[in-house]
């Protein structure tokens, strides 16, 4: 009797393994958007480490746009992600210094939490605040995409998808503004 019972507790550990490694990883999601006031030549503002709390470097790589046109992030799902919102902490000290800057302003901000879905499940997060309007999309296939579609004022848009790596700061650009982002794991499940 006592085998039986060991047996039924090892059979339920083994099928209760596979759906906990199906949970997908919660991510928190920091975003701050800056509008150049000058053209500035040398950017003030470089995304070396000292500019980040916490000593992760930044990413100015070319943008991945895994086939999109430019035309928004993509189909998704219907409607908005309910998300959990967070505070700015990874980009606290860049957003300081560029809202230091005489030659940026710092226009909008936003943390949130969120998992890491695939990609056709994973729906939009509305950005909206101020002259900022639009959407980001945060999807994990085989790497951590973060898409963005942001307009600033009604004619300048900005849409641009980055293949992330978890804890580094990537910069997204437009003639006009910018955005510093990055997207940090905070765990597994909701």
């Amino acid at each position: 009797m006592n085998l039986v019972k060991r047996i039924a507790a090892l059979l339920l550990a083994i099928l209760a393994v596979p759906a906990a490694a199906q949970e997908p990883t919660t991510y928190r999601v920091e975003l701050v958007v800056f509008q150049r006031l000058k053209d500035v030549g040398t950017p003030e503002i470089s995304l070396s480490p000292e500019i980040f709390t916490d000593g992760t470097a930044g990413n100015t790589s070319a943008a991945v746009r895994d086939g999109e046109t430019g035309q928004g992030l993509g189909t998704a799902p219907q409607g908005r992600m309910s998300v959990t919102p967070a505070s700015i902490t990874s980009l606290a000290a860049a957003s300081a210094k560029l809202a230091r800057s005489s030659g940026y302003r710092v226009i909008f901000e936003k943390a949130w939490i969120q998992p890491g879905l695939p990609r056709k499940s994973s729906p939009p997060v509305r950005l909206d605040g101020g002259s900022v309007s639009g959407e980001s999309r945060l999807y994990r296939q085989r790497f951590l995409h973060l898409g963005l579609d942001i307009t600033l004022g009604e004619d300048q848009r900005l849409t641009e998808w980055r293949r992330m790596r978890s804890g580094e700061a990537h910069y997204y650009d437009h003639p006009l503004f910018g955005a510093i982002a990055i997207v940090v794991p905070v765990g597994n499940g909701g």
